[in-house]
C-alpha cells in the first residue's frame, strides 16, 4: 500500500511538472543575459536553461519557443529588473575599473566594501571579482560604492549604494596620486593601491601591444620585397632627438645579412650602404629593392656592432 502511494505521488509530481512546463511556453521570462551564456528559470523547483535566438546583453523579457531556445521579446522594465534582483542577497562593494574585453556585458571589477562580511556571508575573499551588467546611466563609475546582488557564482549590478556619500567616489578619484590621505577606510586604501597596480599592468600591456604592432610592420615591409626580419632593437631618444630602430634583415635567399637604421615610421636614416646621402628618400621596402638592384649588392658594407 505504501509503495503504491509513493508511485501515485511520483506520477502526480511528473504530471504537475509537465503541466508547469507547458505553461512555461505561454509566459515570459525576465532574466539578465550576457553574450555566450544561457538564461535560467525554475519549474517546480527545477532549473531550466535556454539559449537565446539572437545575441543580447542586458535585462530582457524572453519567451521560450523551443525546448531549449527562448526568443527575445523586449527589454525588461525597471520594476521587473528590480523584482528579479531582490530575490538575491545584497553585497556592498567598490567598483574598480571596466574590463575592456567584455564591455558589451558591462563587466567591471569590484572589491568588497566590507571584507569580513563578504567572507562570512558569501565565502568571498578580499580580492577583485567581476560584476555583470554594470550600467553607466545608473551610477556605475570608477570607485563608486554600489550594491551587488549575489546569485551563486554570478554577481549582478544592483545600482548605487544609497547609504554612501555621492561625493565619496570623486574624493577617491582625486586621491589616486596620494594614498596617504587620511580618513580612508582600509578597503578604500586597498582600492587605490590596486588601481595603481592596474595602471602599471595596463601600461605594460600597451607597450607589449605596441611592440607587437611594430614587429608586424617591420616583417610586412620587408616581406613585400621578399626579405626577412631577423632582429631589431629600439634605441631611445637622446639629446632631444627622436628614437630610432636598428633593424637586422636578410635577403629572400638568406645568403646575406644587413643592418639598417630606421625611423619609427619606417623611413631610412642610414641604409648600411652608400646611397650618396639620399638614405632618407627611402623606406624599408624600397631600401631592400635598391640593395638588390645595385651592382654587386651581394657584398654588403661592413656591419656595425649592435
Amino acid at each position: 500500500m505504501i509503495k503504491r502511494n509513493r508511485l501515485q505521488e511520483a506520477y502526480r509530481l511528473i504530471a504537475e511538472f509537465e503541466r508547469e512546463e507547458r505553461e512555461l511556453f505561454k509566459r515570459d521570462i525576465i532574466a539578465p543575459a550576457i553574450p555566450g551564456t544561457q538564461i535560467h528559470t525554475r519549474i517546480g523547483g527545477i532549473m531550466r536553461s535556454f539559449s537565446l535566438d539572437r545575441p543580447f546583453a542586458g535585462w530582457g523579457c524572453f519567451r521560450p519557443f523551443l525546448a531549449r531556445v527562448a526568443r527575445f521579446e523586449r527589454e525588461a522594465l525597471p520594476w521587473e529588473k528590480q523584482e528579479y534582483l531582490e530575490q538575491f542577497p545584497a553585497l556592498r562593494a567598490l567598483l574598480l575599473w571596466p574590463e575592456e574585453k567584455r564591455k558589451r556585458a558591462g563587466v567591471w571589477w569590484a572589491l568588497p566594501y566590507n571584507a569580513s562580511d563578504a567572507m562570512t556571508r558569501f565565502v568571498l575573499p578580499d580580492e577583485p571579482f567581476p560584476v555583470y551588467l554594470c550600467d553607466l546611466s545608473d551610477g556605475a563609475e570608477r570607485f563608486a560604492r554600489v550594491i551587488i546582488r549575489v546569485d551563486g557564482s554570478a554577481r549582478w549590478y544592483g545600482g548605487p549604494d544609497m547609504r554612501a556619500d555621492p561625493e565619496h567616489a570623486e574624493r577617491l578619484r582625486e586621491a589616486v596620486a596620494d594614498t596617504s590621505l587620511t580618513g580612508l577606510s582600509s578597503s578604500e586604501r586597498r582600492v587605490l593601491i590596486l588601481d595603481k597596480l592596474h595602471q602599471i599592468d595596463l601600461a605594460r600591456t600597451q607597450a607589449e601591444q605596441a611592440g607587437k604592432r611594430l614587429e608586424d610592420s617591420l616583417r610586412y615591409a620587408l616581406g613585400k620585397a621578399n626579405a626577412r626580419l631577423l632582429n631589431y632593437r629600439e634605441m631611445p631618444a637622446a639629446h632631444g632627438q627622436p628614437g630610432y630602430l636598428l633593424v637586422e634583415w636578410n635577403d629572400g635567399e638568406q645568403t646575406h645579412h644587413y643592418r639598417s637604421t630606421i625611423a619609427r615610421d619606417l623611413t631610412v636614416i642610414s641604409s648600411g650602404i652608400c646611397l650618396s646621402g639620399e638614405d632618407r628618400k627611402f623606406d624599408l621596402t624600397s631600401l631592400v629593392s635598391v640593395i638588390k638592384d645595385r651592382p654587386g649588392w651581394q657584398e654588403p658594407e661592413d656591419d656595425y656592432d649592435w
